[in-house]
């Protein structure tokens, strides 16, 4: 029986990795392993290990990492202690192979664990490019240090082999999130008002704002900026959605709070998850911000994206997206563009580069039949 263990840091990505999880699950020759870590336990992020708990999963280990102190030194210190973490229950669980999604700092602490354990390791959506975000770095460093690969695009394929990787370790399986939202069954209108307390309007945004890394603008005047432009719309309710546990993410949810208090048409919820986030999607007629799921999963649902500044600069993009600049000028002319009827009749045919049917199906297969022996001893590919 193969010991796979699966570590997840973040609502978002548990939710992406919620239909491997429940295959691996059911696999006879399978003993799945779940660890969580970052902002799964953090209170202030929504406590959000209770989601995992929720959904029936065993979670075998918690291993505390995030640290808030509104220093400058956070980040690097809950990377280490993530390290350290990973570390001592690794070698406690004593997995075969390790599976981890994306680019967070999370993920990146527990990968560097992973390879001080010695366990192969296998990295859902590598090759991919933000490069006005520093999980660029995290993203390829995470690629280097793993060895099986699942690609959501050809040129992420491209890419992972630009970084010497061996082709036959890369799979192009597309985008999880893409897959998700063909198949999920999402609670209605109604449901999602009771839960959360809030109501829909004629007209709904939905709103997730993340700190930056290289913007023009700090991340004070980022969010100032967004809330000036959407400041003036006063017959349209607004839902906000948590940032990322990232430096600086403090002074976005004050703003935002601030922002919210005593408006009647705005809405700030700490933690929605992945089901009922792209649930609120399918209500709203758009998301604004600087998600990475306002570029891979919403397209999927036929809804425009206004993408905010250079933090999802490089991804591949459908014709469902409108780049705006962070000044209030031009998020205002993208909030107007979106609901003219040339843009909302082009919805029809926009297509998503991250889809492939089976994606979750075919990672499965990889991970439960691929040879382990050997898959550590990684040799440097060049491109010819």
């Amino acid at each position: 029986m193969r010991r796979i263990c699966v570590i997840s840091g973040s609502r978002s990505e548990f939710g992406l990795l919620k239909p491997i999880l429940s295959l691996l699950d059911t696999e006879l020759e399978i003993d799945l392993q779940l660890v969580a870590t970052g902002m799964h336990l953090s209170d202030e992020y929504g406590l959000t290990v209770t989601e995992i708990e929720n959904s029936g999963f065993k979670i075998n280990a918690k291993v505390e990492s995030l640290i808030f102190s509104g220093k400058s030194i956070d980040i690097p210190s809950s990377v280490a202690k993530g390290i350290t973490g990973i570390f001592t229950a690794l070698k406690e669980l004593k997995p075969e192979l390790v599976v981890v999604l994306g680019d967070r700092y999370e993920i990146f602490a527990a990968v560097i664990g992973a390879t001080l354990y010695g366990a192969p390791i296998a990295h859902i959506q590598g090759g991919e490019v933000t490069s006005g975000s520093i999980d660029d770095v995290y993203r390829h460093a995470i690629t280097k240090m793993s060895h099986l690969h699942f690609a959501s695009t050809d040129k992420s394929k491209k890419r992972i082999q630009q970084l010497g990787e061996n082709e036959k370790s890369i799979f192009v399986v597309g985008a999880l999130g893409a897959e998700i939202v063909n198949n999920l069954k999402f609670a209605s209108k109604s449901d999602l008002e009771e839960k959360y307390n809030f109501k829909f309007g004629v007209k709904n945004l939905l709103v997730t704002l993340h700190p930056s890394t290289f913007e023009e603008l700090s991340n004070l005047e980022l969010i100032n900026s967004l809330l000036l432009a959407l400041s003036g719309l006063r017959d349209t309710h607004l839902i906000f959605t948590y940032p990322t546990a990232d430096l600086e993410s403090d002074i976005i949810i004050n703003e935002i709070e601030k922002f919210s208090s005593g408006r009647s048409n705005a809405f700030f919820i700490k933690s929605l998850g992945q089901l009922d986030y792209l649930a609120c999607v399918a209500q709203v007629d758009g998301v604004v911000g600087n998600s990475s799921s306002g570029i891979l999963e919403v397209p999927s649902l036929r809804k425009g994206t206004i993408n905010i500044g250079d933090r999802q600069q490089g991804r591949e993009q459908s014709g469902s997206i409108i780049n705006s600049n962070a000044h209030p000028e031009s998020i205002i002319s993208s909030i107007e563009y979106l609901y003219s009827q040339e843009f909302q009749q082009s919805l029809a045919n926009s297509i998503s580069p991250y889809f492939r049917p089976m994606t979750s199906v075919n990672i499965v297969e990889v991970l439960a039949r691929t040879p382990l022996d050997g898959l550590t001893r990684k040799k440097f590919f060049d491109l010819e």
